[in-house]
């Protein structure tokens, strides 16, 4: 059963945070689903504990965007509602969102309220719409020896002994973590870096547990201990590097043009996401390996990055029962080189060198091998995915969801008034039964 769903719900940059909010509203209803040809009205209210902002300061950077045509910027004072109609003529997304922004203090970011997540702060809000969503379709061709490549380097993959070169027991005091073993441990894998992760485990043994891998967005952390009430859960982070270091050690390498691994060529950065792949298959084999597994539930989720990974490890391992990406990042990755004017997926236009060389060039195609779009409609198990209609992902997202032809039980929720943070109701839910059982 494949269905829709929709639902309402810089570096060194100065933050402000005293309950600044923006208020969406659209004429598309509640699941910002419309046909062609149909006007909307999308309105866009400031507002500071509760009330419209009495500050002369303050101004309301605006952007308006429908796929196909250039990207609208307006600017007004934060006191005045904006408001924006538009009716789409053919099948694709449109959205307004804004930032608070201060004259007198330009670089500052005023932060606003996240209306899913009161612990949050996000740096931008809006609300968008889709336009006959099922029409949407994926222009680029997927290469024609796809699997033959991704069979080439899984069996690479297995030429490298699954091994535990390190296990570290982690102490932690947290309440959430005392009945849980937490390790920090690295595998063996092909490439350049091992697979490095925190995974937590019940200290019951008395009954054996779904388990749980959980992919990052893009970045340089370290991975953290996550519990899920009855599972085991391995939270990987993206590059291999170590864990539980300061943040110094992160940022010095994000800092570092030499190091930071999305500073680097196309090329580089290629191979960046292949050997990142090959550690979410060889994370899933560990957990595989587990005597407290129950041999039977592999749930695979993550956001953005994580969620690119995610697309990545269900069609790539088929023992994985439940995918669950959240606002995937890398789906139709090369469509704006086809379709004009429209948004194209993080992270193909990232550097230069990709822009300037655009789809005619073998860098273009080798990004093909790791685009989640022809990742998603090879997936088999349940898949339910989840993405904000202001985001810059939504258009590919939608269209890549269209090639997913089986019958197995797929979703899409598209929610008008989320960008790019994780949200998955359906989800989240459906890892939560899992859990319970």
């Amino acid at each position: 059963m494949k269905k829709f769903f929709t639902t309402l719900l810089a570096a060194a940059l100065v933050s402000i945070a005293y309950g600044y909010e923006i208020k969406t509203s659209s004429t598309a209803g509640s699941d910002g689903i419309v046909k062609c040809g149909e006007t909307v009205t999308l309105k866009l209210q400031a507002l500071k504990d509760g009330k419209p902002i009495a500050d002369d300061d303050l101004y309301l950077s605006i952007v308006c965007h429908s796929d196909g045509e250039e990207k609208k910027h307006f600017r007004q004072p934060a006191d005045k509602e904006f408001v924006w109609s538009i009716a789409r003529k053919e099948p694709g997304r449109a959205y307004a969102a804004c930032k608070i922004k201060s004259r007198k203090n330009p670089e500052a970011e005023i932060m606003l309220k996240n209306p899913r997540n009161s612990r949050n702060r996000i740096r931008r809000h809006g609300i968008g719409f889709f336009a006959d969503p099922d029409k949407q379709r994926i222009h680029r061709q997927e290469p024609a020896d796809f699997d033959e490549f991704w069979d080439h380097q899984k069996a690479e993959l297995a030429k490298v002994p699954l091994k535990v070169l390190e296990k570290v027991a982690v102490e932690s005091k947290a309440l959430a973590h005392k009945d849980y073993e937490i390790y920090d441990i690295k595998l063996s894998c092909v490439g350049p870096a091992p697979v490095s992760g925190i995974i937590t485990i019940p200290k019951d043994k008395s009954r054996k547990y779904p388990a749980i891998v959980h992919y990052h967005g893009a970045g340089v952390r370290s991975a953290v201990a996550i519990v899920k009430p009855g599972g085991i859960t391995l939270d990987i982070n993206a590059h291999g590097l170590p864990n539980r270091q300061g943040k110094k050690f992160y940022d010095d390498i994000l800092n570092d043009p030499a190091r930071n691994p999305y500073k680097q060529t196309a090329e580089k950065r290629f191979e960046m996401f292949k050997f990142m792949f090959l550690r979410a298959l060889r994370a899933l084999e560990y957990v595989r390996t587990l005597p407290e597994w129950n041999g039977k539930d592999l749930i695979v989720y993550g956001g953005s990055q994580g969620g690119a990974q995610t697309l990545a490890a269900a069609a790539l391992d088929k023992r994985v029962t439940l995918a669950v990406p959240t606002i995937p990042a890398m789906v139709g990755s090369a469509e704006y080189t086809i379709r004009n004017k429209v948004e194209s997926a993080w992270p193909n236009p990232y550097t230069s060198d990709f822009r300037q060389k655009k789809d005619i060039t073998a860098i273009a195609k080798k990004f093909d091998y790791v685009d989640g779009a022809f990742m998603m409609r090879r997936i088999s198990c349940p898949l339910h995915i989840s993405v904000g209609l202001y985001d810059t992902h939504a258009a590919h997202v939608f269209a890549a969801f269209n090639h997913c032809t089986d019958n197995k039980e797929k979703t899409l929720t598209g929610v008008p008034d989320m960008g790019h943070y994780a949200y998955n109701p359906i989800g989240y839910k459906e890892i939560d039964k899992i859990l319970e059982k």
